[in-house]
């Protein structure tokens, strides 16, 4: 059987309703898992399935600063500081427009913003995706 490949053509990050596509450097997306029981060992011999806890997922990354009205910066730290659950969604296309999305809730934790006179600033992204679900895939 061959080898299935592809090429990452585009993304689309969507952060509190509003989609950023251009601002996004070196993405990475990690999906959160369910918690997976472990059977303890009791006392008298046998076992009881105890309940595991659920992993985070992430994404992470750089994005290009943006502190517009709309911009993604702006967004991020509007979101940081009022420390609320946001929708998210992270959408990947490949070269021949294959797309494969995720939804799911995600927290903004607080970030550094950079300063470098004469040239473009980045800061990091980050997002714990406290769930993560494949919402769409062709």
């Amino acid at each position: 059987m061959p080898t299935n490949t592809q090429k990452d053509a585009e993304l689309v990050l969507t952060v509190g309703g509003v989609d950023y596509a251009c601002q996004v450097v070196n993405a990475s997306f990690t999906m959160a898992a369910p918690a997976d029981s472990t059977p303890v060992p009791v006392a008298c011999g046998g076992t009881v399935s105890e309940p595991g806890d659920p992993s985070n997922g992430s994404i992470t990354g750089e994005v290009y600063k943006d502190t517009s009205a709309t911009g993604i910066t702006r967004k991020l730290a509007e979101l940081a500081s009022s420390c609320v659950s946001v929708a998210n969604a992270y959408t990947e296309k490949d070269e021949n427009d294959y797309e494969m999305s995720w939804t799911g809730q995600a927290t903004v934790p607080a970030f550094a913003i950079d300063f470098a006179p004469d040239k473009f600033g980045r800061h990091a992204l980050t997002l714990t995706l406290t769930t993560s679900v494949l919402a769409a895939a062709a």
